[in-house]
C-alpha cells in the first residue's frame, strides 16, 4: 500500500479534502452539470484539495457485464482524454489517486492501467489499489485511507461491512473514505489508541464515509433495478486543535 505525506502551509483553522469518485465520464447517466461543479467547488476554494476514488470513466468494453459498451456516449480513448481536460485545472490540488473496477476493465483485456495513464499525464501521485494520503498542520495528522471498494451488495449494511473492512487492513488512519456502491453513508465512532510517543492512551474518532456517485439516479437506478440514490461528492472538513482534531463531512450535490 502508498503512502503519501502532504505537509499544508501555513495554520489554517481547517482544510477540506474531497472526495472525487464514480463519475463514469461516458455513461448516458453521468451528471456532466455536477462534474463541473465538483471541479469548479475545487478549484475556487482556498485550502481544498482533492483525491480520487476511482472509477472516473465509464470503459465499457464488449467483455464488460451488461449493455454499458453499447449505451455510452463516447468510446474509452475519449472518455481519458475528457477526465484528463476536466481534471487538469485541478490537478496540483489532487494529491493522491487510486483506481476503480471500470478503469480495471482495461487492464485486465490489454493490461493498460487507465488510471495510471490519467495520473501521469497530470503528475497526480498514483497509490494504484488503495493508499493513504497524510494531511499534516498544526502538529496535527490526518491520515485518510482511500480505496475504491469492491464486490457487490445494494443494501447499506453491506457497504458498512465493507468501510469497516478497511480498518482491518490498516487501523492508524482517522477517515476511511470509498466509493463503488454509489450511496451515501457516513459513520464514525470512538476508539482507544496507544500514543507510544508521549506515554498515553488517547480517545480518538474514526469516521467511514462511502462517497455516492455522479450517475444520474433515476436513469442508472432504472438501468440497475434499484432505487434511486443520491448524487453528490463528499467533502471532508479537517480541523480542530492538538489532541482535539475534528472531522466533518458535508457533501457538494
Amino acid at each position: 500500500m502508498e503512502y503519501r505525506k502532504v505537509r499544508v502551509e501555513g495554520k489554517p483553522d481547517y482544510i477540506e479534502v474531497v472526495t472525487i469518485s464514480d463519475w463514469h465520464i461516458g455513461s448516458s447517466a453521468c451528471d456532466m452539470d455536477l462534474v463541473n461543479r465538483v471541479v469548479e467547488y475545487i478549484q475556487s476554494n482556498d485550502n481544498t484539495y482533492a483525491v480520487i476514488l476511482g472509477d472516473i470513466i465509464e470503459n465499457g468494453t464488449k467483455s464488460s457485464v451488461g449493455s454499458g459498451v453499447y449505451e455510452q456516449v463516447m468510446n474509452p480513448h475519449e472518455q481519458i482524454d475528457l477526465a484528463i481536460e476536466l481534471l487538469e485545472p485541478i490537478s496540483d490540488k489532487i494529491m493522491l489517486a487510486v483506481t476503480g473496477n471500470h478503469e480495471e476493465r482495461a487492464k485486465v483485456s490489454t493490461s493498460l492501467d487507465v488510471m495510471k495513464i490519467i495520473c501521469d499525464r497530470l503528475d497526480i501521485f498514483y497509490a494504484g489499489y488503495r493508499g493513504v494520503c497524510d494531511f499534516s498542520w498544526n502538529k496535527n495528522s490526518y491520515p485518510i485511507m482511500c480505496f475504491h471498494g469492491s464486490g457487490g451488495g445494494k443494501t447499506m449494511a453491506t457497504v458498512e461491512r465493507r468501510l469497516k473492512e478497511m480498518e482491518r487492513v490498516t487501523d492508524s488512519c482517522m477517515v476511511y473514505a470509498m466509493g463503488h456502491f454509489h450511496k451515501k453513508l457516513v459513520m464514525s465512532r470512538d476508539i482507544y489508541r496507544v500514543d507510544q510517543r508521549n506515554g498515553k492512551v488517547r480517545k480518538e474518532r474514526v469516521h467511514y464515509v462511502c462517497t455516492p456517485s455522479t450517475m444520474n439516479s433515476a436513469s442508472y437506478a432504472a438501468m440497475k433495478g434499484m432505487e434511486p440514490q443520491p448524487t453528490g461528492q463528499a467533502i471532508l472538513r479537517l480541523g480542530g486543535r492538538r489532541g482535539n482534531k475534528e472531522v466533518e463531512v458535508d457533501f457538494i450535490e
